[in-house]
């Protein structure tokens, strides 16, 4: 018995290493402003799009899109919900190239996804973030397996030499706001003359 628990193991084992993977790379990020590279930051990366008939573990989540993702950013309703995977940059501001999920991709699968930056490990205390973008300037990567086997990257590159720069996450007054504060000052100085 034992003699066939071990040899079922190690087949397990071949095969959990002969199977396909995904690795992603964003290196070159540097913090907001500054040249010393964002060790720590947190960077998710989200799909777009997907193949294939073994991609179940693929999230639900309705942020499928650069512009969705912004958008809950700039609302403030962000918390990296539906990303497919997330890492934290390294000393040199680049991810570790793997997904940790090797078995889930076969032949005939594919994927369009897309990479987003924080500038701090925690994203409900980042100030800022970026799309990262590769050498050609594409935001969105694809790959697509053509056997059980073997290995896809997904890689944006060097981030400073891609020109990516980060875009602040400041609150951006609302109009009315603004609006009814400018009319309040101008009723008191108006009062104020009066007296």
């Amino acid at each position: 018995m034992k003699k066939i628990m071990l040899a079922l193991s190690i087949a397990l084992t071949a095969g959990v290493m002969q199977a396909a993977s995904l690795n992603w790379v964003v290196a070159g990020v540097t913090l907001p402003e500054t040249t010393t590279p964002a060790n720590g930051v947190a960077v998710y990366m989200f799909l777009t799009a997907a193949g294939g008939n073994t991609l179940s573990f693929v999230p639900t989540a309705s942020l499928t899109t650069v512009s969705e993702v912004e958008s809950a950013i700039t609302g403030g309703t962000f918390t990296g919900a539906g990303a497919y995977v997330s890492s934290t940059l390294n000393s040199s501001g680049a991810t570790t190239a793997a997904t940790g999920v090797s078995t889930s991709f076969g032949a005939g699968d594919s994927l369009t996804a897309f990479a987003v930056i924080f500038d701090n490990a925690d994203v409900s205390l980042a100030t800022s973030y970026m799309i990262a973008q590769s050498a050609t300037g594409d935001t969105e990567l694809s790959q697509s397996w053509t056997s059980s086997t073997g290995a896809k990257v997904l890689n944006w590159g060097n981030q400073t030499t891609n020109g990516t720069t980060w875009t602040s996450m400041a609150a951006v007054p609302e109009p009315t706001s603004g609006l009814l504060m400018l009319l309040g000052m101008a009723g008191l100085a108006l009062r104020r003359r009066r007296a």
